[in-house]
């Protein structure tokens, strides 16, 4: 599927409830801090993973997209801190990447690292779109709501982007 095409799904489980009780049954219930704890330990792998990328990648074009995607991240990461920290909410906010999928990425051999990364970006950039996508329509916060809905689009556009960049790489 396309970005539009996300888009325009993730624009319809905001109107119709039973596409968004299909991603609520992979999330179950979404609550506050659950939420901020899902993105901050997903930012904060994100992050780490790019980090890692710039400096293992031998291709220009996923180090540019590392780059961009940490400065996203970040600037989500931040966002959500001040958001749950003013509304008293630590669900996560000391979370940890995955130790497990950072050490696979680092222990690859250069010629597989391209393609591992750009299949894992993926994987994980739909993972935060459907859990947005979910957090705008069902959440029960409204700043946190609002939040989702505004970080969705970057997120769209890095799913995009990765999955150019998996295009572009396929694994061997």
């Amino acid at each position: 599927m396309n970005v539009q095409g996300i888009y325009h799904a993730a624009l319809q489980t905001w109107a119709n409830p039973v596409a968004a009780n299909a991603i609520a049954e992979e999330y179950g219930e979404i609550e506050p801090n659950g939420f901020v704890a899902q993105v901050t330990a997903a930012d904060a792998a994100s992050i780490e993973a790019a980090e890692i990328a710039l400096q293992q990648s031998q291709s220009a074009a996923i180090r540019a997209f590392a780059l961009h995607a940490m400065v996203e991240h970040s600037r989500c990461a931040d966002e959500l801190q001040s958001l749950a920290c003013r509304k008293y909410l630590h669900g996560g906010l000391d979370s940890c990447p995955d130790n497990a999928a950072i050490g696979d990425l680092r222990a690859l051999e250069p010629q597989a690292f391209d393609p591992a990364y750009a299949l894992s970006q993926v994987m994980a950039l739909e993972e935060r779109v459907e859990l947005l996508t979910l957090a705008a329509r069902q959440l029960d916060d409204l700043e946190l709501e609002a939040f989702a809905h505004s970080v969705l689009p970057t997120f769209l556009q890095l799913l995009k982007m990765a999955r150019g960049l998996a295009a572009a790489h396929p694994a061997g």
